[in-house]
Formats: C-alpha cells, structure tokens, sequence
C-alpha cells in the first residue's frame, strides 16, 4: 500500500521525519520497503501482514502512528445528511450472504460528469491510483482514506428486473463466467469470486477489482 505522508498529516501530527516514521513503523513489524517521491512529497511503500488489514486505509495507519507516538488522533469530518423515504424504484439483493452481509446503495442525482480537482487528482496518484473522473475518483478517495470499498453505476444503465425496478444482485459468480474487469481484461470466474451484478450481468468483481 502507498502512503502520502502529507495525507497521513491530516490525522496524526509527529516531530518525527519521514525516515524515522518509516522506521519505526517498521520497528513494529509494519515495513516500510521504501520511500518514494511524489508531487506532493515522500510515499512510503507499506508492506502489511494478513493480519493487519485493519492499516489498509489511511485512517487505519493513522491510528496505528498516534499509539505509536502517543499523539491525538484526528478523525476526518463527515457529513452525510439522510432524508426521505427509501428509493422506491432501486433494490439491492444480497444472495452470498456469507462472503458479504450488508451492501446498500445511494441514489445520487443532478450528479456532472467531469475531471477531479488537480489537489484529488494528486492524492490519488501519489496513492497508486489512476484519476478517471469524479464520479470514479471520489469513491477510490474514500476507500483510501477511510478503508470503505465504494463503487458507482449509472442509475440509466442498471438492467431492470422481471418487475421493472432496476436491481443491483450480490452473488456468487457462475462457474466459469466471463467477466471482463477496468483493466479491460477478459477474466474466467469461479464460484469463489464474488460478483455485483444487475439483473443481466456481472457490473464489478467484489475486492478485487
């Protein structure tokens, strides 16, 4: 995982340089393989355990370098305000329960489509990730930031159900189902992979790609 330390800034303040950080992350058995430069700064190249999934967010590593430190953690500000009745015409069905419990959906519009800030843009590049449009980018941010996948459909595009609702399906995917990934790689699934799906076809490869 890749670290802009100036990100990691926002929620943890030390004395400390980047190669102290660095090695006393690693001191703690949280390696840190090198430091790389970016735009906007040193990255560090985090190497985690299994174990440790809990640091695979920016948040997460955050904790980790305030106990370390025995600092204030800073928690990023959120706003979500909820209103209304539930969407009536979208529906989410959960059919692996056992590879995942809970998923839900937001119905966002008035939503333009267009390039991030230059400041996002940044972010996410110095983080491995390559900046598509808001839309994409906004939901990579989050997940880094805060370790909660996200993704976004376009609400016309959404095959419908027998019932004329469009329907987002979390399932197994079929033995030996075709499913071409971002990377526009054609990729044969088993029924190990888990699959979000409209009522057609598969839409994304749950935590992989």
């Amino acid at each position: 995982m890749l670290i802009p330390v100036h990100w990691l800034n926002e929620f943890v303040q030390t004395d400390a340089s980047p190669e102290e950080l660095a090695e006393r992350l690693t001191a703690t058995g949280n390696e840190i393989e090198e430091i790389r430069e970016s735009e906007n700064g040193p990255v560090f190249s985090l190497k985690l355990t299994p174990n440790r999934s809990d640091m695979l967010s920016m948040v997460g590593i955050a904790r980790e370098v305030a106990a370390l430190y025995e600092q204030p953690f800073r928690a990023p500000e959120m706003q979500l305000p909820v209103g209304g009745p539930p969407e009536p015409d979208v529906r989410v069905e959960v059919t692996a329960p056992d590879l995942c419990p809970r998923y839900v959906g937001r119905v966002i519009r008035g939503v333009k489509l267009g390039p991030s800030p230059e400041w996002l843009q940044a972010r996410l590049t110095a983080a491995g990730m390559r900046p598509i449009s808001n839309v994409v980018d906004v939901t990579n941010y989050v997940m880094i930031e805060c370790g909660q996948p996200l993704h976004a459909f376009d609400y016309h595009l959404v095959a419908k159900a027998a019932d004329g609702k469009p329907t987002i399906v979390v399932r197994r995917a079929q033995e030996s189902e075709l499913f071409v990934t971002l990377d526009g790689q054609k990729r044969t699934l088993t029924a190990q992979n888990l699959l979000i799906a409209d009522a057609e076809k598969g839409i994304a490869l749950a935590g992989v790609m």
